[in-house]
């Protein structure tokens, strides 16, 4: 995460219409590009050790194929998503391809009729078959906790299953091994699978971008909130301002659908889009009109036997099986739903509001090539050009916004600091505030969670006072000292092993605030210049040549500041920092969340905490909090502040 006069966000680890054939021919797959594990934050627990049985299956209970099938007709590949320092691949008209290839073995116990499967209507779900893990299972959904914590989830319709932890980094799941396996080095806000080991993707930025099955390429031009992608490749975003657009293969773009309108997608197989408006209203989408289905929902999902989900605002998860006409109430475990993904025969893996992982049903597959892939992902995820906002309304966060927020109220350990100077979420979502005693020394706290206070953090982690500061996912803390020069410390090993850095900037130094991210990526502002060091190098150079004041950052390079003069705040956009809202806001603090979340603390007429709304590009206001010294933002989309001498929280 990040911090500025504020601090960082937190973050912890935990996550056919497109036939072989044509995707082996147009795509140009680039070899060589080996990458190291993703390294983002601990791993989880391992799940307990349980059996994955799935019975052969019967070639004469599935449902019959067509005899004949059309030639699919491939026309001349495109160059689609090329990037300038890689070869560029190509993507034919095809993408969506013309079968449905058969991906998986349907169970005993599946319905095999064609009348009895989810969303049949006479349609051919997209494509010449339904292959047999696009039929509902007709066992009772049953979940299990397997052990392990993610933020978001991503499955494929022929089982394979991804995972974002908190800080934006990827994962797969081995049904070998029992536990999540990172997959390259990559970050993101939103990730969707799709057919033939594709996957596509959004980062923090709100920039798009595609895996090939070896590597990711950003779709130039493209910036979106949410995205979608159903069991035959189509590909569906909404953008900011709730546009809705879908990707012609033809043109290698992405095209407005007139008349949708929504926050959040997701797509039957035969293309349909069903959405979540901005207040919440879950809606089909035909005909250039999106009516309402009677049901409201924070999140959304659609799996390859066209069954639908949705958690609704209450944090329960419902599914239909007759196109959202009629919803029934699925149980699990007891616990409070916050994100839905649904695989093959219709069963869905959720995430709590926790952030705990709950499984009903493990998919055999062949998992011989995962750890080749996964490995060697390469490709930009950062990339270059325009941005957007994730939109953090329903789905990014456990908590749910309104004017008034509730807080729990906490003291440093003892009451022993008479000033607070400055809090940070680490990216090991642990929460510390850096403050002075009566008799001006400086120290740390750490709040424990089991015990629901601060306590001291039990090690002096700088050789000297510093001004700001911020930890990274292995417990590494990095702070700057000002004054007649400036010293940036980097410390590991509870301050054991202490390596220092200097800033290009002359005598008579102030900072004003320092934010790292994921990466370990530093940035400080001094003397209203910023500076950033990249993990890879050794000094700092001058990021840019406005003059500023506060720094935070959230995942992929989401990086805010605020204006020395007026403290307006402003986002980078890839090229230079913007105005994110249509009116001006002006803040004396700021915190951005690992998923998009961003709170401050106004400046102005009115005093108060505010809250972006990617929707409607502004900022809420908080009215029962006046100015916050300090302002972060934790895993749960939670905002803390410093009032005086108190450290308050606020309640999901």
């Amino acid at each position: 995460m990040m911090l500025t006069t504020l601090s960082p966000i937190s973050c912890r680890t935990g996550s056919k219409t497109l036939s072989t054939a044509v995707l082996a021919s147009a795509l140009a797959l680039i070899a060589g590009q080996s990458h190291a594990q993703s390294s983002s934050g601990a791993r989880t627990p391992q799940a307990p050790t349980y059996e994955v049985t799935v019975p052969q299956v019967d070639a004469t209970e599935t449902e019959p194929l067509e005899t004949e099938t059309p030639t699919a007709k491939v026309p001349k590949a495109k160059p689609l998503f090329s990037d300038e320092r890689e070869t560029s691949f190509e993507l034919t008209e095809g993408y969506r391809g013309s079968d449905d290839g058969d991906d998986g073995d349907a169970q005993d116990g599946d319905t095999q009729d064609g009348d009895s499967a989810a969303g049949s209507s006479g349609r051919s779900g997209g494509g010449l078959t339904r292959p047999p893990t696009a039929i509902t299972s007709r066992d009772p959904i049953t979940f299990v906790d397997i052990n392990e914590t993610a933020s978001a989830l991503a499955l494929g319709p022929e089982g394979r299953v991804f995972a974002l932890d908190t800080s934006g980094a990827l994962f797969i799941w081995s049904n070998r091994r029992r536990d999540f396996r990172a997959f390259g080095d990559g970050q993101f806000a939103r990730v969707v699978a799709g057919p033939d080991d594709t996957l596509w993707g959004i980062n923090t930025l709100g920039r798009v971008f595609f895996f090939n099955g070896s590597r990711w390429f950003q779709v130039p031009r493209a910036t979106a909130s949410d995205i979608a992608v159903n069991r035959n490749g189509d590909v569906v975003i909404t953008r900011q301002g709730e546009r809705v657009e879908r990707f012609n293969p033809d043109t290698n773009q992405f095209e407005v659908e007139r008349g949708f309108r929504g926050v959040q997608v997701a797509l039957l197989s035969d293309g349909t889009p069903f959405v979540i408006s901005d207040n919440n209203r879950v809606q089909r989408c035909e005909d250039q009109v999106c009516q309402n289905v009677g049901r409201s929902a924070q999140a959304i999902a659609i799996g390859p036997d066209d069954s639908i989900f949705i958690v609704s605002t209450d944090n329960r998860l419902f599914r239909s099986l007759d196109e959202g006409q009629t919803f029934e109430f699925i149980r699990t475990l007891g616990r409070d739903i916050d994100r839905v993904s649904v695989g093959p025969f219709g069963a869905p893996w959720v995430v709590t509001v926790d952030n705990e992982v709950l499984s009903s049903r493990f998919f055999d597959r062949d998992e011989s090539r995962d750890d080749r892939t996964r490995l060697s992902a390469g490709g930009d995820t950062v990339g270059s050009g325009a941005t957007a906002v994730v939109t953090s309304t329903q789905q990014s966060t456990g908590i749910v916004f309104s004017r008034t927020l509730r807080f729990d109220n906490f003291q440093s350990s003892n009451n022993r600091f008479v000033n607070i100077e400055g809090l940070v979420i680490g990216h090991d979502d642990l929460v510390y505030i850096q403050g002075r005693t009566a008799g001006f020394a400086q120290g740390f706290d750490v709040f424990d969670e089991r015990r629901r206070q601060f306590v001291p953090l039990g090690f002096d982690p700088f050789p000297q006072d510093v001004r700001r500061f911020d930890v990274e996912a292995d417990g590494t803390f990095w702070g700057v000292s000002d004054g007649a020069t400036a010293t940036v410390y980097r410390s590991r090993n509870r301050g054991q092993r202490v390596e220092s850095f200097s800033l290009p900037v002359g005598g008579g130094v102030f900072v004003n605030g320092m934010a790292v991210d994921a990466s370990g990526t530093v940035y400080v502002v001094a003397n209203r210049t910023l500076y950033v060091k990249e993990a890879s190098r050794r000094s700092f150079r001058q990021f840019s040549n406005e003059e500023l004041n506060l720094v935070a950052i959230g995942l992929a390079g989401n990086l805010w500041v605020t204006r020395f003069n007026g403290n307006e705040v402003l986002r980078f956009d890839g090229r230079r920092f913007v105005a994110p809202a249509r009116r001006q806001q002006l803040a004396s603090a700021l915190g951005v969340g690992l998923d998009g979340t961003v709170f401050a603390s106004s400046v102005g007429s009115n005093f108060n905490l505010v809250r972006f709304n990617a929707t409607n590009r502004s900022f809420d206001r908080v009215t029962n909090v006046t100015a916050a010294a300090f302002v972060d933002v934790d895993s749960r989309g939670r905002p803390w502040i410093v009032e005086g001498t108190q450290i308050r929280r606020a309640r999901d």
